[in-house]
């Protein structure tokens, strides 16, 4: 009887906070891909977050998330990095705030750990640059 009267055209439904967590990480950079390479093109973000049935809020959350990333990566201080360079790091944090170990501990314990660079003076430069990071 109403049917007619209240019909609902679905492209015109509004969707807002909508949070996809159970997308796993490689359908999350699938989605930042294309956004990112449809920059420019009217109405092409909005289109992709329908199409992925999430908010245009949650699309350039990823799209920050994922130039901070990058941003982080390519940076000046990072282009010599080893692959293994943010696990250095986390241990050397690790070891010295949680651990309470000296400097020296903390350069033996990363020789027997087998990574290269593991001179105390290495670990002192780390200590200061994460402690720049931080500030």
């Amino acid at each position: 009887m109403f049917a007619n009267k209240y019909t609902i055209n679905h492209k015109e439904i509004i969707i807002k906070f909508i949070r996809r967590k159970e997308l796993d990480a490689d359908t999350r950079l699938r989605i930042v891909i294309l956004a990112l390479s449809c920059q420019g093109d009217y109405g092409a973000r909005t289109a992709l977050a329908r199409e992925y049935n999430l908010s245009r809020s949650f699309l350039y959350q990823l799209i920050g998330t994922a130039l901070l990333c990058l941003q982080e990566l390519f940076s000046h201080e990072n282009v010599a990095a080893l692959p293994n360079q943010l696990d250095l790091d986390a241990n050397i944090a690790l070891l010295r705030l949680e651990g309470q170990v000296s400097i020296s501990g903390i350069s033996e314990i990363l020789q027997m750990q087998g990574y290269e660079h593991n001179s105390t003076g290495m670990v002192s430069e780390h200590l200061k640059h994460l402690g720049v990071r931080i500030l």
